[in-house]
């Protein structure tokens, strides 16, 4: 869902991703403080006020914050680092899939401009 339009240049790609991390770093930490409805709401309002201030155009940063109100994780770094992980992972194949992708093109355009 964060990186569902593929006309985004790197730069937001990672403020996205950067966000996203802040977002589950945030709800994980306030979780830890308490997990009752009042830090649900303060996260939320945390989160908007990120969101809004930092012109993050990418709601599932929201949802990230949310997480650990719903999963109640035992290990509290373990959200952080999945979420890090995870859109790293996605963001670094999405750039090797966009450099082939241009390679193949190039090539496609070459061979044309050549008539084989």
């Amino acid at each position: 869902m964060l990186f569902m339009m593929r006309s985004q240049e790197r730069k937001a790609q990672i403020n996205i991703t950067i966000g996203a991390i802040i977002g589950a770093c945030i709800g994980t930490t306030l979780y830890t403080i308490d997990h009752g409805p009042l830090m649900f709401f303060i996260n939320a309002l945390v989160m908007i006020g990120l969101i809004t201030k930092m012109k993050w155009n990418a709601p599932p940063i929201m949802a990230i914050s949310f997480i650990p109100f719903f999963t109640h994780p035992k290990v509290i770094w373990s959200l952080p680092v999945s979420v890090a992980a995870s859109l790293v992972g996605l963001i670094a194949m999405l750039w090797l899939t966009e450099a082939i992708e241009l390679g193949f093109s190039v090539a496609k355009r070459e061979e044309m401009e050549t008539g084989l």
